[in-house]
């Protein structure tokens, strides 16, 4: 498994999936991603950035597809990610996700 550096639109993807999961407990829809994005960031992702995330998330094995465009975190591991590099609203964001 080739792994490239994560962006900063993956830390919030990822954290959409996990919040909205750990809400519904059920595979979330690219609706939903879009909807916690907005609700943690004030902000709608951009198609290239979603995109991005979701191939990027799933081909590290962080989310797995669960369904037509409906998404889970994974469970096979501890999932750790930080934003770095452009801060956004003068905040860093740490992710711990343990399964």
């Amino acid at each position: 498994m080739m792994h490239t550096q994560l962006q900063n639109s993956d830390a919030w993807v990822m954290l959409s999936v996990l919040y909205e999961h750990g809400y519904t407990g059920e595979a979330i829809s690219l609706a939903q991603i879009i909807g916690a994005c907005d609700f943690i960031e004030h902000a709608i992702i951009t198609y290239d950035e979603l995109t991005g995330a979701l191939v990027r998330l799933t081909s590290q094995q962080y989310i797995t597809e669960a369904g037509a465009l409906r998404f889970l975190p994974t469970s096979s591991y501890s999932i750790s990610l930080t934003i770095t590099g452009k801060q956004i609203k003068g905040l860093t964001y740490n992710v711990i996700y343990s399964s």
